[in-house]
């Protein structure tokens, strides 16, 4: 192994990788011990995955076109159902950015509608809206524009989306 690593800046773990340099090794590492792990540092060389290149091209593949496309399609809703004029557009981002402690063992740990959308954690949004639905005084004052029902319509947009539906 040492003299398989000497010298070289970047050695990659994973399957179908391509060497980003001349002096860069791809090869399988099941069998050695210890395992090594990703930024894991012998004699200089760096060991990588590609998992996390594989994550942003998803990421600007898939995920963040549907959050795009979810906010501007919400943005023309409330626009469209006068928003604006109603003076709700303040109310509706502190909303989108009220801070929820989702996990009642973390109460320091908060996240809000818009940092789950902007950071990709789709994930996240169900448990975020049901927490919504089920303490409406988060979203009294927004009525039509946040409402339990339109919360749901939310939920269930994004369900489809991770499951593949849409």
């Amino acid at each position: 192994m040492d003299a398989l690593v000497r010298g070289l800046r970047i050695i990659q773990i994973g399957e179908s990788l391509t060497p980003q340099l001349d002096s860069d090794l791809v090869f399988n590492i099941d069998g050695l011990n210890p395992q090594p792990q990703v930024s894991w540092i012998l004699d200089g060389a760096i060991f990588r995955s590609d998992l996390a290149d594989r994550i942003a091209i998803d990421l600007g593949a898939r995920i963040d076109p549907w959050v795009i496309g979810f906010l501007k399609k919400t943005r023309a809703e409330n626009i469209a159902m006068g928003i604006t004029q109603a003076g709700k557009t303040f109310d509706a981002q502190a909303f989108f950015e009220l801070p929820i402690a989702l996990n009642p063992m973390f109460p320091d740990k908060k996240v809000s509608m818009l940092g789950v959308l902007f950071t990709g954690s789709l994930t996240l949004i169900p448990a975020l809206i049901d927490y919504y639905i089920a303490n409406p005084s988060t979203f009294d004052n927004l009525t039509p524009f946040v409402s339990a029902e339109r919360l749901t319509s939310w939920k269930n947009e994004v369900l489809g989306f991770l499951t593949g539906g849409q």
